[in-house]
């Protein structure tokens, strides 16, 4: 098969992909994969940018599903666009897994239970450090309803070390939380806010909870 073939074939391949690896390797749950909506406007520059973006506001209003949106698009686009290398066509549809591993959605109160526990139960092999050091390595994060965790001094602890190690590796981190900035200063800790403000860009969400307009309420 000749060069451009396998080209087009790998760009075909990673079209065909984009379901499974947002299923399974970024984890966007099953409710916003299905959505067949466009990213904001507000937003949409956000994927020729590798500065971070916190969408606050009150619930129901649309932060969570730009930022999935985002991911999306942003993998689309890799698909479509990502330049096909020699390495590529070398192992042909065992191509370099980046883009798989290059996002990943936690809701963080889930999180915070999940590290919670491992610390609690003592894991060896896979401890609370070890949980919170891996989410804190992907290149692109999307953090979920920070501020919404029950507040303990270990959840601010685990909280300013996932931040902090963003920060500090210019790692992209996108985050939505219903609190605004100067609240998520006294809900967690003026360090952790002065962080997002450093590396994120701070969008505010406004309007109606979405989650309970009716369908016919769209046509009024």
């Amino acid at each position: 098969m000749c060069a451009v073939c396998v080209k087009e074939d790998i760009r075909q391949h990673r079209l065909e992909s984009i379901p499974a690896i947002l299923e399974h390797d970024y984890r966007i749950p099953t409710h916003y994969r299905s959505m067949d909506w466009k990213v904001s406007q507000s937003i949409a520059p956000c994927l020729d940018t590798a500065r971070g973006l916190c969408l606050v506001g009150p619930v129901g209003v649309g932060k969570t599903t730009n930022l999935c949106l985002l991911a999306r698009d942003w993998l689309v686009r890799w698909a479509k666009e990502a330049e096909v290398s020699d390495r590529d066509i070398a192992s042909y549809r065992a191509q370099d897994r980046l883009a798989e591993n290059t996002w990943r959605f936690i809701s963080f109160p889930a999180f915070v239970m999940e590290i919670q526990d491992a610390w609690r139960r003592e894991e060896t092999e896979d401890t609370a450090y070890a949980r919170l050091k891996r989410v804190a390595t992907i290149p692109r994060l999307v953090i979920d309803d920070l501020g919404a965790e029950k507040l303990t001094d270990y959840v601010r602890q685990a909280t300013y070390f996932l931040i902090n190690e963003r920060e500090q590796w210019d790692r992209t981190t996108y985050i939505t939380s219903n609190f605004p900035l100067r609240d998520l200063d006294r809900q967690l800790d003026c360090r952790i806010s002065s962080r997002i403000a450093g590396m994120c860009d701070i969008k505010a969400f406004k309007g109606e909870d979405l989650r309970l307009r009716k369908p016919f309420e769209k046509e009024l």
